[in-house]
Protein backbone atom coordinates (compact mmCIF):
# COMPACT_ATOMS: atom_id res chain seq x y z
CA UNK A 1 0.00 0.00 0.00
CA UNK A 2 1.74 3.05 -0.75
CA UNK A 3 1.92 5.77 1.86
CA UNK A 4 -0.67 8.49 1.94
CA UNK A 5 0.21 12.37 0.85
CA UNK A 6 -2.44 13.56 3.38
CA UNK A 7 -3.76 11.92 6.77
CA UNK A 8 -5.61 14.37 9.25
CA UNK A 9 -8.49 14.45 11.06
CA UNK A 10 -9.91 11.46 9.59
CA UNK A 11 -9.18 12.19 5.97
CA UNK A 12 -7.04 10.34 4.03
CA UNK A 13 -5.73 11.24 0.26
CA UNK A 14 -3.68 8.98 -2.21
CA UNK A 15 -1.60 10.18 -4.50
CA UNK A 16 -1.78 8.14 -8.13
CA UNK A 17 -3.73 6.34 -10.59
CA UNK A 18 -7.04 4.71 -9.26
CA UNK A 19 -6.20 1.90 -10.72
CA UNK A 20 -2.96 1.62 -8.64
CA UNK A 21 -4.65 2.38 -5.42
CA UNK A 22 -7.53 1.03 -5.46
CA UNK A 23 -6.35 -2.50 -5.56
CA UNK A 24 -4.22 -2.26 -2.30
CA UNK A 25 -7.54 -1.55 -0.33
CA UNK A 26 -8.51 -3.94 1.91
CA UNK A 27 -11.99 -5.90 0.75
CA UNK A 28 -15.58 -4.76 2.56
CA UNK A 29 -13.66 -1.88 3.83
CA UNK A 30 -15.92 1.17 2.43
CA UNK A 31 -19.57 1.82 3.58
CA UNK A 32 -20.16 4.36 0.72
CA UNK A 33 -18.37 6.02 -2.32
CA UNK A 34 -19.46 9.25 -3.25
CA UNK A 35 -17.79 10.29 -7.09
CA UNK A 36 -17.58 12.28 -9.88
CA UNK A 37 -15.35 11.03 -12.69
CA UNK A 38 -14.15 13.27 -15.33
CA UNK A 39 -17.04 13.59 -17.95
CA UNK A 40 -16.09 11.86 -21.38
CA UNK A 41 -14.82 14.36 -23.99
CA UNK A 42 -15.28 17.25 -21.78
CA UNK A 43 -12.09 18.47 -21.21
CA UNK A 44 -8.00 17.76 -21.06
CA UNK A 45 -6.80 18.14 -17.66
CA UNK A 46 -3.20 18.72 -18.51
CA UNK A 47 -2.02 15.11 -16.81
CA UNK A 48 0.38 12.71 -18.23
CA UNK A 49 -1.23 9.66 -20.06
CA UNK A 50 -0.74 6.49 -18.94
CA UNK A 51 -1.66 2.84 -20.52
CA UNK A 52 -5.10 1.05 -20.55
CA UNK A 53 -5.93 -2.91 -21.93
CA UNK A 54 -3.47 -4.23 -24.38
CA UNK A 55 -1.36 -7.05 -23.55
CA UNK A 56 1.20 -6.11 -20.34
CA UNK A 57 3.89 -8.34 -21.73
CA UNK A 58 3.86 -6.09 -24.98
CA UNK A 59 6.63 -3.67 -24.79
CA UNK A 60 4.13 -0.99 -26.57
CA UNK A 61 5.03 0.56 -29.53
CA UNK A 62 2.12 3.35 -29.24
CA UNK A 63 1.35 5.06 -33.19
CA UNK A 64 -0.89 7.19 -34.69
CA UNK A 65 -4.19 6.06 -36.22
CA UNK A 66 -4.69 7.28 -39.58
CA UNK A 67 -6.67 10.52 -40.69
CA UNK A 68 -10.66 9.72 -41.77
CA UNK A 69 -11.73 10.59 -45.06
CA UNK A 70 -14.38 13.03 -43.35
CA UNK A 71 -11.36 14.88 -41.63
CA UNK A 72 -11.78 18.64 -41.91
CA UNK A 73 -8.75 20.44 -42.75
CA UNK A 74 -9.69 24.18 -41.85
CA UNK A 75 -5.90 25.17 -40.13
CA UNK A 76 -4.86 27.09 -43.68
CA UNK A 77 -0.98 27.26 -41.58
CA UNK A 78 -0.58 24.14 -41.76
CA UNK A 79 -0.03 21.50 -44.76
CA UNK A 80 -2.96 19.94 -45.35
CA UNK A 81 -1.82 16.79 -46.75
CA UNK A 82 0.08 14.15 -46.38
CA UNK A 83 2.88 15.46 -48.74
CA UNK A 84 3.91 18.51 -49.72
CA UNK A 85 4.35 20.37 -53.06
CA UNK A 86 7.54 18.95 -53.08
CA UNK A 87 6.54 15.55 -52.30
CA UNK A 88 7.98 15.17 -49.01
CA UNK A 89 5.80 13.74 -46.05
CA UNK A 90 4.80 15.68 -43.57
CA UNK A 91 5.31 14.68 -40.12
CA UNK A 92 1.82 14.36 -37.71
CA UNK A 93 2.36 17.56 -35.93
CA UNK A 94 1.81 19.47 -39.52
CA UNK A 95 -1.22 17.29 -40.34
CA UNK A 96 -4.51 18.54 -39.12
CA UNK A 97 -6.43 16.03 -39.11
CA UNK A 98 -3.99 13.98 -37.79
CA UNK A 99 -3.37 15.79 -34.06
CA UNK A 100 -7.46 16.77 -34.01
CA UNK A 101 -8.07 12.72 -34.36
CA UNK A 102 -4.70 10.88 -32.27
CA UNK A 103 -3.31 13.33 -29.70
CA UNK A 104 -6.47 14.48 -28.53
CA UNK A 105 -7.73 10.91 -27.93
CA UNK A 106 -4.24 8.65 -27.24
CA UNK A 107 -2.56 6.55 -29.22
CA UNK A 108 -2.62 2.76 -30.10
CA UNK A 109 -0.25 -0.01 -29.90
CA UNK A 110 -0.72 -3.00 -31.59
CA UNK A 111 -1.41 -5.15 -29.22
CA UNK A 112 -4.82 -3.21 -28.78
CA UNK A 113 -3.34 -0.69 -26.01
CA UNK A 114 -4.47 2.86 -25.89
CA UNK A 115 -2.53 5.38 -24.25
CA UNK A 116 -4.45 8.40 -22.83
CA UNK A 117 -6.06 9.78 -19.95
CA UNK A 118 -9.81 8.74 -18.48
CA UNK A 119 -12.05 10.92 -20.13
CA UNK A 120 -10.50 11.15 -23.50
CA UNK A 121 -11.42 8.15 -24.89
CA UNK A 122 -11.54 7.96 -28.71
CA UNK A 123 -14.89 7.46 -28.08
CA UNK A 124 -17.97 6.21 -25.40
CA UNK A 125 -18.41 2.68 -25.70
CA UNK A 126 -14.26 2.70 -24.83
CA UNK A 127 -15.15 5.41 -21.63
CA UNK A 128 -17.60 2.93 -20.68
CA UNK A 129 -15.47 0.28 -20.58
CA UNK A 130 -12.53 2.03 -18.58
CA UNK A 131 -15.55 3.03 -16.44
CA UNK A 132 -16.86 -0.33 -15.65
CA UNK A 133 -13.04 -1.34 -14.80
CA UNK A 134 -12.79 1.58 -12.18
CA UNK A 135 -15.92 0.68 -10.52
CA UNK A 136 -15.71 -2.81 -10.18
CA UNK A 137 -12.41 -2.51 -7.75
CA UNK A 138 -14.86 0.05 -6.00
CA UNK A 139 -17.64 -2.68 -5.57
CA UNK A 140 -14.50 -5.03 -4.38
CA UNK A 141 -13.42 -2.45 -1.30
CA UNK A 142 -17.32 -1.86 -0.47
CA UNK A 143 -19.28 -3.86 2.05
CA UNK A 144 -21.96 -6.30 0.95
CA UNK A 145 -24.28 -3.30 2.25
CA UNK A 146 -22.52 -0.38 0.26
CA UNK A 147 -23.63 1.95 -1.69
CA UNK A 148 -22.84 4.04 -4.87
CA UNK A 149 -23.38 7.62 -5.42
CA UNK A 150 -22.24 8.26 -9.04
CA UNK A 151 -22.79 11.74 -10.66
CA UNK A 152 -22.11 11.93 -14.36
CA UNK A 153 -22.97 14.45 -17.06
CA UNK A 154 -23.62 13.93 -20.58
CA UNK A 155 -22.32 15.86 -23.68
CA UNK A 156 -23.56 16.42 -27.82
CA UNK A 157 -21.61 14.92 -30.81
CA UNK A 158 -20.00 17.13 -32.92
CA UNK A 159 -18.69 17.57 -36.24
CA UNK A 160 -15.37 15.76 -36.89
CA UNK A 161 -12.82 18.14 -35.52
CA UNK A 162 -15.62 21.17 -34.39
CA UNK A 163 -14.71 23.33 -31.84
CA UNK A 164 -18.15 25.86 -30.85
CA UNK A 165 -17.26 28.99 -28.85
CA UNK A 166 -18.48 27.35 -25.69
CA UNK A 167 -16.16 24.74 -25.58
CA UNK A 168 -13.14 26.95 -25.91
CA UNK A 169 -11.31 26.52 -22.29
CA UNK A 170 -11.27 29.92 -20.77
CA UNK A 171 -8.47 31.91 -19.47
CA UNK A 172 -8.61 29.82 -16.24
CA UNK A 173 -8.58 26.41 -17.47
CA UNK A 174 -5.68 27.02 -19.91
CA UNK A 175 -3.15 26.54 -17.44
CA UNK A 176 -1.56 23.27 -16.14
CA UNK A 177 -4.44 23.18 -13.64
CA UNK A 178 -7.33 23.16 -15.71
CA UNK A 179 -8.22 22.18 -19.17
CA UNK A 180 -5.05 22.99 -22.38
CA UNK A 181 -7.92 22.44 -25.15
CA UNK A 182 -11.82 20.82 -25.39
CA UNK A 183 -11.32 17.68 -27.16
CA UNK A 184 -13.79 16.66 -30.49
CA UNK A 185 -16.59 15.03 -29.44
CA UNK A 186 -17.01 13.35 -32.78
CA UNK A 187 -19.08 10.02 -32.25
CA UNK A 188 -18.98 7.30 -34.97
CA UNK A 189 -22.35 5.89 -35.75
CA UNK A 190 -23.94 9.24 -34.29
CA UNK A 191 -25.55 12.00 -36.09
CA UNK A 192 -24.07 15.57 -35.69
CA UNK A 193 -25.96 17.09 -32.51
CA UNK A 194 -27.17 14.09 -30.94
CA UNK A 195 -27.43 13.64 -27.60
CA UNK A 196 -25.00 10.72 -26.58
CA UNK A 197 -26.34 9.22 -24.20
CA UNK A 198 -23.21 8.66 -21.49
CA UNK A 199 -25.02 8.51 -18.08
CA UNK A 200 -27.34 5.72 -19.23
CA UNK A 201 -24.59 4.48 -21.39
CA UNK A 202 -22.46 3.65 -18.15
CA UNK A 203 -25.50 3.12 -16.01
CA UNK A 204 -26.86 0.28 -17.71
CA UNK A 205 -22.82 -1.55 -18.05
CA UNK A 206 -22.50 -1.21 -14.22
CA UNK A 207 -25.81 -3.39 -14.01
CA UNK A 208 -24.66 -5.10 -16.43
CA UNK A 209 -21.30 -5.79 -14.62
CA UNK A 210 -23.23 -6.85 -11.06
CA UNK A 211 -24.28 -3.23 -9.65
CA UNK A 212 -27.99 -3.07 -8.65
CA UNK A 213 -28.45 0.05 -10.26
CA UNK A 214 -31.98 1.47 -7.60
CA UNK A 215 -32.03 5.25 -8.86
CA UNK A 216 -31.52 7.99 -10.92
CA UNK A 217 -31.85 10.98 -9.12
CA UNK A 218 -31.84 14.74 -10.89
CA UNK A 219 -29.72 17.15 -10.05
CA UNK A 220 -31.43 20.31 -10.58
CA UNK A 221 -29.44 23.32 -11.37
CA UNK A 222 -30.93 26.56 -10.69
CA UNK A 223 -27.88 28.88 -11.67
CA UNK A 224 -26.90 26.68 -15.01
CA UNK A 225 -24.26 27.42 -17.46
CA UNK A 226 -25.34 29.53 -20.07
CA UNK A 227 -25.85 28.34 -23.75
CA UNK A 228 -26.29 30.02 -27.08
CA UNK A 229 -28.98 27.14 -28.45
CA UNK A 230 -31.58 28.34 -30.33
CA UNK A 231 -32.46 25.43 -31.15
CA UNK A 232 -33.15 23.39 -27.73
CA UNK A 233 -33.74 24.46 -24.30
CA UNK A 234 -30.73 25.24 -21.63
CA UNK A 235 -29.27 22.21 -20.02
CA UNK A 236 -29.93 22.72 -16.17
CA UNK A 237 -29.47 19.21 -14.82
CA UNK A 238 -27.12 16.07 -14.21
CA UNK A 239 -27.52 12.19 -12.71
CA UNK A 240 -26.51 11.14 -10.21
CA UNK A 241 -27.03 7.33 -9.75
CA UNK A 242 -27.77 5.61 -6.80
CA UNK A 243 -26.39 1.99 -7.22
CA UNK A 244 -26.07 -0.84 -4.42
CA UNK A 245 -23.57 -3.71 -4.01
CA UNK A 246 -26.46 -6.15 -3.27
CA UNK A 247 -29.98 -6.60 -3.13
CA UNK A 248 -30.63 -5.26 0.47
CA UNK A 249 -28.28 -2.13 2.32
CA UNK A 250 -27.35 0.46 4.28
CA UNK A 251 -29.54 3.67 3.92
CA UNK A 252 -30.74 5.86 6.55
CA UNK A 253 -34.11 7.57 5.03
CA UNK A 254 -35.16 9.42 8.48
CA UNK A 255 -30.90 11.15 8.07
CA UNK A 256 -32.57 12.83 4.76
CA UNK A 257 -36.21 12.97 5.47
CA UNK A 258 -37.21 16.64 4.13
CA UNK A 259 -39.61 19.26 4.58
CA UNK A 260 -43.27 18.63 3.86
CA UNK A 261 -44.65 20.85 1.00
CA UNK A 262 -46.57 24.12 2.31
CA UNK A 263 -49.57 23.23 1.69
CA UNK A 264 -49.53 19.72 3.20
CA UNK A 265 -50.80 20.70 6.65
CA UNK A 266 -53.75 23.07 4.72
CA UNK A 267 -54.96 19.55 3.20
CA UNK A 268 -54.89 17.41 6.06
CA UNK A 269 -56.26 20.30 8.12
CA UNK A 270 -59.62 20.57 5.76
CA UNK A 271 -63.12 19.21 7.08
CA UNK A 272 -63.45 16.36 4.56
CA UNK A 273 -66.30 14.75 6.39
CA UNK A 274 -68.60 17.93 5.01
CA UNK A 275 -66.90 18.12 1.92
CA UNK A 276 -69.51 18.12 -1.02
CA UNK A 277 -68.61 15.22 -3.55
CA UNK A 278 -66.78 13.76 -0.89
CA UNK A 279 -67.11 9.56 -0.05
CA UNK A 280 -68.27 10.85 3.49
CA UNK A 281 -71.07 12.76 2.34
CA UNK A 282 -72.53 10.16 1.02
CA UNK A 283 -72.36 6.82 -0.84
CA UNK A 284 -70.83 6.90 -4.37
CA UNK A 285 -69.59 10.09 -3.91
CA UNK A 286 -66.22 11.24 -5.14
CA UNK A 287 -63.79 9.26 -4.10
CA UNK A 288 -60.76 11.39 -2.05
CA UNK A 289 -57.86 9.06 -2.88
CA UNK A 290 -55.19 11.45 -1.93
CA UNK A 291 -57.03 12.35 1.83
CA UNK A 292 -57.97 8.52 1.74
CA UNK A 293 -54.46 7.50 1.87
CA UNK A 294 -53.48 9.72 4.53
CA UNK A 295 -56.11 9.38 6.89
CA UNK A 296 -57.22 5.75 6.09
CA UNK A 297 -58.09 4.65 9.72
CA UNK A 298 -59.98 8.13 10.54
CA UNK A 299 -63.55 7.85 11.67
CA UNK A 300 -65.99 7.49 8.66
CA UNK A 301 -63.30 5.73 6.63
CA UNK A 302 -65.23 2.55 5.14
CA UNK A 303 -62.15 0.50 6.12
CA UNK A 304 -63.76 0.86 9.62
CA UNK A 305 -67.30 -0.03 8.84
CA UNK A 306 -68.66 -1.91 11.76
CA UNK A 307 -66.33 -0.70 14.11
CA UNK A 308 -67.75 1.48 16.92
CA UNK A 309 -66.38 4.75 15.84
CA UNK A 310 -67.96 4.46 12.74
CA UNK A 311 -71.32 3.41 13.95
CA UNK A 312 -71.44 6.37 16.10
CA UNK A 313 -70.36 8.53 13.01
CA UNK A 314 -68.03 10.31 14.50
CA UNK A 315 -66.99 13.45 12.59
CA UNK A 316 -63.41 14.29 14.09
CA UNK A 317 -61.71 16.95 11.44
CA UNK A 318 -58.60 16.18 10.67
CA UNK A 319 -56.90 19.22 12.49
CA UNK A 320 -53.81 18.41 15.18
CA UNK A 321 -56.36 18.74 18.06
CA UNK A 322 -58.90 16.52 16.27
CA UNK A 323 -56.18 13.87 15.89
CA UNK A 324 -55.06 14.22 18.88
CA UNK A 325 -58.43 13.62 20.80
CA UNK A 326 -59.19 10.53 18.03
CA UNK A 327 -56.16 9.23 18.94
CA UNK A 328 -56.28 8.97 23.23
CA UNK A 329 -60.38 7.77 22.00
CA UNK A 330 -59.21 4.90 20.12
CA UNK A 331 -56.62 3.74 23.07
CA UNK A 332 -59.13 4.21 25.73
CA UNK A 333 -61.96 2.36 23.32
CA UNK A 334 -59.20 -0.80 23.08
CA UNK A 335 -58.23 -0.13 26.49
CA UNK A 336 -62.03 -0.60 27.68
CA UNK A 337 -62.23 -3.89 25.59
CA UNK A 338 -64.31 -2.39 22.91
CA UNK A 339 -62.90 -5.24 20.80
CA UNK A 340 -61.36 -2.24 18.24
CA UNK A 341 -57.56 -3.21 17.70
CA UNK A 342 -54.95 -1.18 19.43
CA UNK A 343 -52.94 -0.19 16.50
CA UNK A 344 -50.84 2.60 18.99
CA UNK A 345 -48.03 3.02 16.52
CA UNK A 346 -50.19 4.64 13.48
CA UNK A 347 -52.36 6.54 16.05
CA UNK A 348 -49.08 7.87 17.24
CA UNK A 349 -48.24 8.85 13.76
CA UNK A 350 -51.28 9.97 12.85
CA UNK A 351 -52.15 12.25 16.17
CA UNK A 352 -49.17 14.73 14.67
CA UNK A 353 -49.27 16.71 11.50
CA UNK A 354 -46.17 15.33 9.55
CA UNK A 355 -43.48 17.69 8.85
CA UNK A 356 -40.89 15.54 7.01
CA UNK A 357 -41.22 13.66 3.76
CA UNK A 358 -39.32 10.95 2.29
CA UNK A 359 -36.82 13.00 -0.14
CA UNK A 360 -37.39 13.24 -3.92
CA UNK A 361 -35.63 12.02 -6.58
CA UNK A 362 -34.93 15.70 -8.16
CA UNK A 363 -32.35 17.69 -5.57
CA UNK A 364 -32.06 21.09 -6.72
CA UNK A 365 -28.92 22.13 -5.31
CA UNK A 366 -26.98 25.89 -6.70
CA UNK A 367 -23.81 24.93 -8.31
CA UNK A 368 -20.69 26.79 -6.22
CA UNK A 369 -18.01 29.30 -7.33
CA UNK A 370 -14.71 28.08 -6.32
CA UNK A 371 -11.49 30.85 -6.16
CA UNK A 372 -8.81 28.03 -6.91
CA UNK A 373 -8.12 26.58 -10.40
CA UNK A 374 -10.92 23.12 -10.15
CA UNK A 375 -13.50 24.33 -12.44
CA UNK A 376 -15.59 21.16 -11.72
CA UNK A 377 -16.12 21.59 -7.51
CA UNK A 378 -19.16 19.35 -6.38
CA UNK A 379 -21.50 20.94 -4.51
CA UNK A 380 -21.21 20.38 -0.66
CA UNK A 381 -25.30 20.07 -0.57
CA UNK A 382 -25.21 17.75 -3.56
CA UNK A 383 -23.09 15.16 -1.33
CA UNK A 384 -24.41 15.85 2.03
CA UNK A 385 -27.53 13.25 1.31
CA UNK A 386 -25.85 10.82 -0.15
CA UNK A 387 -23.08 10.35 2.82
CA UNK A 388 -26.41 10.71 6.00
CA UNK A 389 -28.05 8.32 3.76
CA UNK A 390 -25.12 5.85 2.86
CA UNK A 391 -22.67 6.23 5.52
CA UNK A 392 -23.36 5.32 9.23
CA UNK A 393 -21.48 8.12 11.69
CA UNK A 394 -17.74 7.37 12.07
CA UNK A 395 -18.00 5.13 8.60
CA UNK A 396 -15.57 5.39 5.99
CA UNK A 397 -16.96 7.26 2.67
CA UNK A 398 -14.61 6.94 -0.19
CA UNK A 399 -13.46 9.17 -3.53
CA UNK A 400 -11.68 7.90 -6.44
CA UNK A 401 -11.76 11.20 -7.62
CA UNK A 402 -11.21 13.33 -5.05
CA UNK A 403 -10.45 16.78 -6.88
CA UNK A 404 -10.66 19.45 -4.77
CA UNK A 405 -11.51 17.63 -2.00
CA UNK A 406 -15.51 18.68 -1.27
CA UNK A 407 -16.33 15.05 -0.20
CA UNK A 408 -13.48 14.46 2.34
CA UNK A 409 -14.95 18.23 3.50
CA UNK A 410 -18.48 17.12 3.68
CA UNK A 411 -17.31 13.63 5.32
CA UNK A 412 -15.73 14.64 8.07
CA UNK A 413 -18.19 17.65 8.87
CA UNK A 414 -20.87 14.48 9.20
CA UNK A 415 -18.81 12.47 11.38
CA UNK A 416 -17.34 10.04 9.05
CA UNK A 417 -14.15 9.12 7.29
CA UNK A 418 -12.57 9.91 4.15
CA UNK A 419 -10.23 7.81 1.54
CA UNK A 420 -9.84 10.14 -1.62
CA UNK A 421 -7.82 9.69 -4.81
CA UNK A 422 -6.26 11.71 -6.89
CA UNK A 423 -4.16 11.99 -9.60
CA UNK A 424 -3.34 15.84 -10.56
CA UNK A 425 -1.15 16.66 -8.00
CA UNK A 426 -2.22 20.59 -8.04
CA UNK A 427 -5.62 19.33 -7.39
CA UNK A 428 -4.16 17.43 -4.19
CA UNK A 429 -2.49 20.52 -3.05
CA UNK A 430 -6.15 22.59 -3.47
CA UNK A 431 -7.73 19.53 -1.75
CA UNK A 432 -4.86 20.01 1.66
CA UNK A 433 -5.37 23.24 1.48
CA UNK A 434 -9.16 23.21 1.87
CA UNK A 435 -8.74 20.46 4.29
CA UNK A 436 -6.34 22.84 6.73
CA UNK A 437 -3.21 20.79 6.17
CA UNK A 438 -0.19 21.24 3.90
CA UNK A 439 0.64 18.53 1.24
CA UNK A 440 3.42 15.54 2.25
CA UNK A 441 6.16 15.08 0.03
CA UNK A 442 4.79 12.22 -2.36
Amino acid sequence: MPDPCFEENGVTIYAGDVRDILPALPSESIHCTVTSPPYWGLRNYGILPSIWDGDPACEHRFEFGAPTSETNYVDKRRWQHTRNGRDEEQPPEKRVGWKRETIEHGQFCRCGAWLGCFGLEPNPELYVEHGVHIFREVRRVLRDDGTLWLNIGDSYSAHRGQRKETDKAGEKQQTKRGSTECPSRCVDGLKPKDLVGIPWMLAFALRADGWYLRQDIIWSKPNPMPESVTDRCTKSHEYLFLLSKSERYYFDQEAILEPVSPGTHDRLSQDVQNQIGSERDHAGGKTNGNMKAVGRHLPGNRTHKGTTAYENGATEHRTKAGLVAYADKMRKLAAAGSGTKNNESFDAAMAIMPDKRNKRSVWQVTTQPFAEAHFATFPEDLIKPCILAGCPGGGTVLDPFLGSGTTGLVARANGCRCIGVELNPEYIEIAAKRLGQHVLQF
